[in-house]
């Protein structure tokens, strides 16, 4: 009587075993299912268009980006005229800061 008792109370298990494993194997294959979906939409998604706003503002940008790089050349070679270059220094030092030499006569006329 125990033995038949084992026996029965052994397939019981062995169903509910069974059943659990079933719903796991369904439960991986609609997890399956819904990663290959989600991953087939990822993958072949269009790109978002940029906002025109954002496109005017890196039109903006560049442009006044280069207006700075020809200024930060300008300058660059000034630097280096002031370093390497007498005679662009005397003519700084006329225009700029009135200077001249011992014995000349500036005259400057007013438009």
């Amino acid at each position: 009587m125990n033995h038949r008792f084992n026996a029965t109370h052994r397939s019981e298990d062995k169903t509910q075993v069974e059943r659990l494993l079933g719903w796991v194997v369904k439960f991986q294959w609609w997890l399956l299912l819904i990663l290959g979906v989600a991953g087939g939409v990822f993958y072949y998604r269009q790109p978002m268009p940029e906002p025109k706003g954002l496109q005017a503002s890196i039109k903006r940008l560049t442009a006044e980006k280069q207006a700075l790089e020809i200024q930060r050349d300008q300058m660059v070679n000034r630097v280096d005229w002031a370093k390497n270059d007498d005679a662009y220094l005397e003519i700084v030092a006329r225009d700029r800061l009135n200077k001249q030499k011992e014995g000349e006569v500036i005259v400057r006329f007013k438009e």
